[in-house]
């Protein structure tokens, strides 16, 4: 059996512990740290281009090198952006931010990705980015980027090449979440999370909370308990402390 045929039965609450988020309104401006709401660690329906070595290292060094630390916001939705930020170490978040303060990740960054480069046109930027651990970027004026673009040619396939990409991850990521039901949803997560070998069974690397995954996969925390409970009774997942062990080979498709 696979992750994503459903088991029958089951709906009882699931023992991981949870941290649901307060409501709350992101005001803060950027550079400043966040407290609480939710971190969204959604994967990406499909792979981001990343820089490469060298081209990292050349642009590193024609920006300006800052270090952050964890939970900063370094750009705020709507607000125009003069930079373009390289990220040469740590880990960050992409969002959107409700009247509600409830947070829904288009995609998390690491060394090699770029974020601000929907300012280059001068217009406002659609998304929020905050440090999800202390992280480093190059910082680059966006008057420098015509300019890299001529004298590193890559550069520029790189930023064309990204786009592409996200737009591509958007359209799948919305598919799934108008068309799939929860359980796919949530076995597609499961399985494209890092994971390491553990007595030769997959083991999630990452501890996540159940409102993380919900939040993850578009649904309650309390439908999350569920699943994860009927995948437990079908012997497709074990709990141990709050990381999840995948028991089952991964599927290609829904059986």
């Amino acid at each position: 059996m696979s992750l994503l045929r459903a088991p029958e039965g089951g709906s009882e609450r699931e023992t991981l512990e949870d941290d649901t988020a307060t409501p709350f309104v992101d005001r803060r401006k950027p550079g400043s740290r966040r407290r609480d709401g939710a971190v969204l660690l959604k994967s990406d329906a499909t792979p981001i281009a990343l820089l490469s070595k060298p081209l990292l290292a050349a642009l590193a060094q024609r920006g300006t090198l800052r270090s952050y630390p964890a939970k900063t916001l370094l750009l705020h939705e709507a607000d125009t952006s003069h930079y373009l930020f390289v990220v040469i170490s740590g880990g960050l978040k992409a969002f959107g931010t409700s009247r509600l303060g409830r947070d829904v990740i288009y995609r998390t960054l690491g060394p090699g990705d770029v974020f601000g480069e929907l300012g280059l046109d001068g217009g406002a930027s659609s998304t929020s980015v905050m440090t999800l651990e202390r992280s480093s970027c190059s910082l680059l004026q966006n008057t420098q980027v015509p300019e890299l673009m001529a004298e590193f040619p890559d550069f520029g396939q790189f930023l064309f090449g990204r786009l592409v990409s996200q737009v591509r991850a958007g359209n799948a990521n919305v598919k799934q979440l108008a068309l799939d039901t929860a359980y796919v949803r949530l076995a597609h997560l499961l399985e494209s999370l890092e994971h390491t070998l553990v007595d030769g069974q997959r083991m999630l690397c990452k501890r996540l909370t159940q409102q993380a995954i919900g939040e993850r996969i578009g649904c309650s925390r309390e439908m999350v308990s569920r699943l994860l409970q009927r995948m437990r009774k079908a012997g497709l997942i074990a709990i141990d402390g709050q990381r999840i062990v995948l028991l089952r080979d991964s599927p290609s498709q829904i059986d």
